[in-house]
């Protein structure tokens, strides 16, 4: 059997231009995979839906999950009844956008307390505020410089619904004509992923172009001894433009760890397209062109290969990984190396014969100093490498040492998962969500799922409020409860029934958006415990 390293040499001397076709033709269908690369942050890039918890935590998101988007409007006075109306006007119009399930501000209060109408004066407007329950009137006006309205969505709305959304939302408040003086800003968590999302894609065109020009430059000064140096380079951003359009084609998303990659693949893509390039440079100065290729392809792409899979099994041991963009961090980093090596096994040798490559002229012994950049950099590395070669067990010792002191540190590592502090801290998003957690406190919430013959039967709606209050009242951590059982004492004057007749026709009263916040037929529900803010070692405890 011919060896394929030998049939890619000679496809690449007797057919060049045939190869460079196929190889372009791959590279269109890359730019088309680029056209399909999505972002996606939140939840999902976090849990992995085949473990039972990540399953129960995926069932409770779609169930019950229900993100809300708040608005909010600053002014110098923001109880000015022109600024009310028109926050009032533009509840309204939300109410009736797609995936909301309920739109909420302080409107709604004025409204219920006059009427169903809003108070026309600021006297009136002072009087219902100053009668209302304080912590009520703090998370909906915390001054008066400031109010808030919630958006509630529907729960188990997809982060692409929820982006819809938001559109809808920003489009209402573009066309509408808010008083003068008054500013109204989206925030949320919603709002916060989108904009993360739109980070992400900027970041990582940043990233790549900064270690461009760094390898660039480094190229530009350590490989000057060549002709073209900086082919590497272009051999490297061939193979992230292909990896780019195989994460497209195999759907694979762009995460807060994806993006990571990408100055590894081009560390190890310029490796390889220096490696086969140097190889070539070397074997021309002694033969032809096709002579050179062959020796190239053949003697160095066999070497290459094996220190290709070497990496490549590092990245692929992340498949198994429990967290799902740390997965697509190793398929990723695979695509990227399997790439970056293919790319530069064929566009060195391909490009050689097109530019019909000449090496560099050998500068004589007597012409070039011996005191040159280069010259002084391999005296170093000679001079390392002997002192290495002389005392081998004093090195071995020396990383052992520090190798055994950064398995102790590592313990001693915290771990993050809170998404705010993977951005910008002058992200406007975040600044915004920053801003409403000062004006209602803490939005974290510990579920419980309920699951019984008859979540609806009196025993069990008893066993559930007395569970419900006995935490808050044994955990400082633990602020409230919401569940069944405190939706049906807000529409029971505040007790529970003592039938399932007497339950079933409150919970005819009760609107089915809320209904579904906390029940899933008769065989399940949920209890959200609200927390104070947490590191993630308190909250686990």
């Amino acid at each position: 059997m011919k060896n394929p390293y030998e049939w890619l040499a000679k496809a690449i001397n007797d057919h060049t231009w045939a190869v460079a076709g196929v190889a372009v033709a791959i590279f269109i269908l890359a730019l088309f995979g680029l056209t399909m690369v999505t972002m996606e942050t939140g939840d999902d890039t976090y849990l992995d839906k085949t473990t039972p918890r990540g399953a129960l935590l995926a069932h409770y998101k779609h169930t019950y999950g229900s993100d809300a988007i708040i608005l909010i409007y600053e002014a110098d006075s923001v109880k000015n009844p022109d600024i009310l109306r028109y926050i009032d006007d533009l509840q309204e119009d939300l109410r009736n956008e797609r995936y909301v399930a309920g739109v909420g501000g302080v409107v709604d209060l004025l409204k219920q307390v006059h009427g169903g109408t809003l108070p026309s004066s600021k006297a009136e407007i002072d009087g219902i505020i100053a009668q209302a329950p304080p912590e009520l009137v703090e998370q909906m006006m915390p001054s008066d410089l400031i109010t808030l309205s919630s958006i509630t969505l529907e729960p188990g709305v997809s982060m692409d619904a929820q982006k819809q959304v938001l559109g809808s939302i920003e489009s209402a408040i573009r066309i509408s004509e808010p008083p003068p003086g008054l500013t109204v800003s989206v925030s949320g968590t919603p709002a916060f992923a989108k904009e993360m999302g739109d980070e992400i894609g900027a970041q990582i065109g940043l990233l790549i172009l900064a270690a461009m020009l760094l390898m660039v430059l480094a190229v530009s000064l350590l490989f000057s001894h060549v002709r073209h140096r900086l082919l590497p380079v272009a051999v490297v951003a061939v193979g992230l433009i292909m990896t780019f359009g195989f994460m497209g084609l195999f759907g694979i998303p762009v995460s807060m760890v994806v993006v990571g990659a990408f100055p590894v693949l081009i560390g190890i893509g310029i490796d390889y397209a220096i490696q086969f390039h140097a190889r070539f440079d070397e074997e021309i100065r002694h033969g032809t062109i096709p002579e050179a290729i062959w020796a190239t392809v053949v003697n160095l792409g066999p070497s290459v290969l094996i220190a290709m899979i070497a990496t490549s099994l590092g990245f692929i041991a992340m498949f198994f990984a429990p967290v799902p963009m740390v997965a697509d961090f190793g398929m990723v980093c695979t695509i990227g190396v399997v790439s970056c090596y293919i790319a530069a096994l064929i566009i060195v040798p391909v490009f050689a014969i097109i530019t019909r490559y000449r090496p560099k002229k050998e500068v004589g012994s007597s012409e070039e100093p011996d005191n040159s950049f280069i010259e002084r950099y391999n005296r170093l590395l000679g001079r390392l490498a002997y002192t290495v070669a002389k005392h081998p067990i004093l090195v071995i010792l020396l990383f052992a040492m520090v190798a055994t002191g950064g398995y102790y540190l590592d313990q001693s590592v915290p771990i993050s998962a809170d998404e705010k502090t993977f951005v910008p801290s002058d992200m406007s998003a975040l600044q915004n969500l920053e801003k409403v957690g000062r004006a209602m406190g803490s939005t974290s919430t510990i579920p419980v799922i309920v699951i019984a013959d008859d979540v609806l039967s009196p025993e069990t709606l008893d066993w559930i409020d007395q569970f419900g209050a006995y935490e808050p009242e044994h955990n400082d951590k633990i602020t409230g409860v919401t569940s069944i059982t405190t939706l049906i004492r807000e529409y029971n004057g505040g007790v529970l029934p003592s039938t399932r007749a007497e339950v079933d026709d409150i919970l005819a009263r009760i609107p089915e958006a809320s209904l579904k916040r906390h029940l899933s037929g008769n065989m399940e529900t949920v209890l959200e415990f609200s927390t104070v803010s947490m590191e993630m070692s308190v909250a686990r405890d």
